[in-house]
């Protein structure tokens, strides 16, 4: 029998399963208390420690209660035996995984996340967040062509595209009749956000510009089906700037777009700007409160 107290014996075993445990939700779901747990234990410690060295020595020291009740015991000496070389082999590998040895996919609660939130791509890779992203690309306005970079702070559940990789698994499925709200030719920018899990499609806020610079073109006109919600002026970067909020039907999948449209000054040329969120309406409610400074930190320039 084990000279050990009881209590310490329960404590430990209770202390064992609480990490076992914070470490399932934190690495396979998304509860209160496993972002929590994320954000508390990427302050405490590294990701390799969180994902593989914690839990396989608390795997480590479950294994050995037996070997702990059953001490002094001449029975159940294949258990003993068993048990201790499992405990050993779940110290040993805890250990070494504190080495930069790659992490297994299935333990990494980073790489979970991701996969979650459609954030791998397709190299099995983890497409990290891009808190303040830049895109340069070359427009022809006019005569000329032009160079114009386009920036904006990005919450971390969004991602910024490369315009020059169109097979990027972040690419946008746009709805059929949007296509003419979202002019993918002239993007400036555009950012998306993780999946919907009922519907899978992506809020998505795409930058477009129209070089004419001609006057927007009322999205009842460009849209079928088009309810008007709200329009009124917004301008928070230029004074003719306004706001139109509404929504739409398309393959019976009800969508809710916010725009943002204005002129503005590149060069010596006029152009007309179109900042578009595209979300399924019931979404929009999740993401309303990232919008204000996505919208805000958009910086335009040659």
């Amino acid at each position: 029998m084990s000279q050990i107290s009881p209590v310490v014996l329960f404590l430990t075993a209770l202390l064992c399963c609480t990490e076992l445990y914070m470490w399932w939700a934190e690495t396979y779901t998304d509860s209160a208390l496993a972002q929590f747990s994320r954000t508390f234990g990427e302050k405490i410690a590294s990701r390799r420690l969180n994902s593989v060295t914690a839990p396989t020595i608390a795997i480590g020291i479950l294994l050995a209660y037996p070997v702990v009740l059953l001490d002094g015991s001449t029975d159940f000496r294949v258990l003993k035996l068993i048990s201790a070389g499992l405990s050993i082999f779940s110290f040993i590998l805890g250990f070494v995984y504190l080495l930069p040895l790659p992490i297994p996919h299935c333990l990494d609660a980073q790489w979970q996340w991701h996969k979650r939130h459609g954030f791998i791509d397709e190299n099995g890779k983890i497409i990290t967040s891009t808190p303040h992203q830049t895109n340069t690309q070359t427009y022809p306005i006019g005569q000329q062509t032009l160079t114009i970079k386009t920036s904006m702070e990005l919450p971390e559940t969004w991602r910024a595209l490369d315009l020059n990789n169109p097979n990027s698994p972040l690419f946008p499925h746009l709805p059929h009749t949007s296509t003419t709200l979202n002019n993918l030719k002239n993007s400036l920018f555009i950012a998306v956000s993780t999946p919907e899990r009922t519907t899978g499609f992506r809020p998505n806020f795409i930058i477009t510009m129209d070089p004419t610079g001609q006057n927007p073109i009322p999205l009842e006109d460009a849209i079928p089906g088009w309810l008007t919600i709200e329009e009124i002026p917004f301008p928070i970067h230029s004074p003719d700037a306004t706001m139109s909020s509404g929504i739409y039907i398309d393959d019976h999948q009800s969508y809710t777009a916010i725009q943002w449209t204005w002129t503005q000054r590149i060069a010596e040329h006029n152009i007309r700007v179109y900042a578009t969120l595209t979300s399924t309406t019931t979404n929009i409610n999740h993401i309303a409160d990232d919008l204000p400074d996505m919208i805000s930190s958009l910086e335009i320039t040659q």
